[in-house]
């Protein structure tokens, strides 16, 4: 920004000169109001400050006293400052800059300046454009580009300024939160909005964007397509396979990998019948379920929870003994033990089993079946490591204990340098021939913990032992399956407030359902306490409301996926002319492209009091067409907590 009144401005005793106001000096032919910051004058026109801002609209043309004075002293603000940005209300010769920006931002929010926004915000965009692609001289260092990416964040999340919200958000992503966790914008981030930033950090499938120390797997091997459905080393005439083989490697003991997985068929499908039903009819049967002795065909994984594990995707291609490996009921998990031998195992379904033979073996293996298989959806049969990963549901828990846990998984896209000391596990051959390591961990060791940092994809076909070997680097991928069941209520009764009608305006449209059975709650399953003041929420207070509702003006399909909108409490003098605003309330704002839709009806409009989240609205009705710039009109929870209770109990 500009500093030529730098000099003047902590002058106390500075005394106002016509000639020293280079911008908007008094010309009573175009200027007929003036503002006062610091002791200087600013000399305008009225009515362009109407135009411009809504703040000044209401203080010029409302009932105050602002109204009929020639001047307006602004205390508390700074002259050089309120000179820019009064420079890009007027038409002015101005060039945005970053530092200007940052300056005026606070001051075209306060006076609510549109036009001023959008332009900071097409401004920022751009810049963060020309930073990304490394345009000269926007070039900055990595670390640069990463505080710039959290100010555009901050900036996004406290101005309301979408785009930049989410073209920042989706570009910090790939990078670790020790890069920015002690940047001062990220620290004045509202908590939620880092609550969002570092879940989606863990759950997002990452984008192959070729950034700096970002996400990705960059071949080191220069690999290429030889024929189709094979794929080769550059310049070298070795294939890859699917990996089948440990060469080199060590036995392991009981419990020394409490977290590997053995992932195998016998080519038989149990459809809805047990396999444990087949092989423990008779109470006196020692043989483990499964065939081990003929394999059709198997791979390795490492459990991620107590009903997830994770592996490879391409173990669930083709076909054995004319069942699609596909299916999940072909396939079976043992755990607990290093040995394939037939020892005798810990069946969930039999627990006499596990007594019968608890003396003979302290840590009986945990036999598993699978009940669903999750591919990553961007996995096919001719990719190269890339996107070959998936992971499997167990029909019923494991115990987890000395020999069954789960293994830490990496979320470091920086992770591990090359060079690094890793080490992978599995059963597969030890020779040329044969299956097996496929879908198996590779470990790494940091600050003294062992990490996955990769599933076993890819080596060379012909001599696996003397060549580097591939693996998937996406883990984070899995983070975002559904790793806890939904719940599906059935209804029984549903009981409509007795005064609503079809034609009622929001007052009354309420209505409560009982369902047939109690869910169960839990992390992902809880109620919301219920606002009970009248008075609250006051005008301009930030919400939110959420549902499935569409997602554009001309798109009347649901979400797939239940979305949050942020929307103010809206003017209740302007919301009264619409509704009662004794048992409504308004929501949201003109023109800003956000707001509820077609299928969000009888969702919750939030606030947060005192810490807490009320529920201080229901969806009720919104603007046929264009709904997403105009309010949204919700019925008044406060008035019907009595009449709710008076049923719920």
């Amino acid at each position: 920004m500009e500093k030529e009144h730098g000099d003047m401005l902590h002058t106390s005793e500075f005394t106002y000169s016509e000639k020293e106001c280079q911008y908007f000096p008094h010309d009573p032919e175009v200027t007929d109001f003036t503002l006062i910051v610091e002791g200087r004058k600013l000399h305008v026109l009225k009515g362009v400050l109407i135009d411009a801002s809504k703040v000044f609209r209401r203080m010029l043309t409302g009932e105050f006293k602002e109204k009929n004075m020639p001047e307006l002293e602004l205390p508390g603000k700074k002259y050089s400052t309120f000179e820019l940005f009064l420079r890009c209300i007027f038409p002015r010769e101005y060039t945005l800059t970053e530092t200007g920006i940052d300056e005026i931002l606070p001051l075209v929010d306060e006076y609510d300046v549109k036009s001023i926004l959008h332009k900071c915000e097409s401004w920022l965009l751009t810049e963060l454009e020309f930073k990304e692609a490394k345009v000269y001289p926007h070039y900055v260092s990595v670390d640069n580009y990463v505080a710039y990416l959290i100010k555009c964040f901050y900036y996004g999340s406290i101005y309301c300024l979408e785009k930049l919200y989410k073209k920042s958000f989706d570009s910090i992503l790939p990078y670790k939160l020790e890069r920015y966790i002690k940047n001062t914008h990220y620290l004045m981030l509202p908590e939620k909005n880092k609550r969002e930033l570092t879940e989606t950090r863990l759950l997002t499938i990452e984008k192959d964007v070729n950034h700096t120390n970002g996400p990705g797997i960059t071949s080191a091997f220069g690999l290429r397509r030889v024929t189709k459905g094979k794929t080769g080393y550059a310049g070298d005439d070795h294939v890859l396979s699917r990996v089948r083989r440990i060469i080199g490697g060590t036995p392991l003991s009981d419990g020394e990998a409490p977290y590997l997985t053995f992932v195998f068929t016998d080519g038989t499908s149990r459809g809805k019948r047990s396999i444990f039903r087949s092989s423990f009819q008779d109470p006196q049967t020692t043989n483990p379920p499964g065939n081990f002795d003929d394999p059709k065909a198997f791979c390795t994984g490492s459990l991620v929870n107590e009903q997830w594990a994770l592996t490879a995707a391409h173990c669930f291609d083709g076909t054995t003994s004319g069942v699609s490996l596909s299916d999940p009921s072909v396939w079976r998990l043992k755990l607990g033990t290093a040995s394939l031998r037939k020892t005798r195992g810990n069946s969930k379904r039999f627990p006499w089993f596990n007594q019968r033979f608890r003396k003979t073996n302290a840590h009986n293996p945990q036999y598993v079946e699978i009940d669903r298989i999750i591919r990553h959806p961007d996995y096919t049969e001719d990719s190269l490591a890339k996107d070959d990963i998936a992971v499997v549901r167990l029909r019923e828990p494991v115990d987890f204990g000395p020999y069954v846990r789960n293994i830490e998984f990496n979320t470091d896209s920086d992770y591990p340098p090359d060079g690094t000391e890793c080490f992978t596990q599995g059963w597969g051959c030890t020779t040329n021939d044969g299956p097996g390591d496929s879908g198996g961990p590779l470990i790494c060791e940091r600050d003294g913990n062992f990490v996955q940092v990769g599933v076993t994809s890819l080596a060379n076909k012909d001599d696996p032992g003397n060549s580097p070997a591939i693996f998937v680097r996406k883990l984070r991928w899995f983070r975002k399956t559904d790793f806890h069941s939904p719940q599906y209520v059935d209804i029984d009764r549903i009981i409509i407030h007795p005064d609503y009608t079809i034609d009622s305006v929001a007052k009354d449209d309420i209505a409560l359902v009982r369902l047939r059975d109690p869910v169960s709650f839990g992390q992902y399953v809880n109620n919301i306490e219920l606002n009970t003041d009248d008075d609250f929420p006051p005008d301009g207070e930030d919400c939110f409301a959420q549902g499935w509702g569409c997602t554009s003006n001309n798109d009347q399909q649901p979400s797939t996926v239940a979305k949050t909108v942020d929307l103010p409490i809206f003017d209740s003098a302007d919301c009264s002319s619409q509704v009662d605003i004794e048992y409504a309330l308004c929501a949201g704002e003109f023109d800003q492209n956000k707001g509820i839709c077609s299928g969000d009806s009888g969702g919750p409009l939030i606030c947060e009091r005192d810490g807490k989240l009320l529920q201080v609205g229901v969806t009720s009705l919104a603007r046929e067409q264009d709904p997403g710039n105009a309010p949204g009109i919700f019925t008044r929870v406060s008035k019907y907590v009595e009449w709710i209770e008076s049923i719920t109990g």
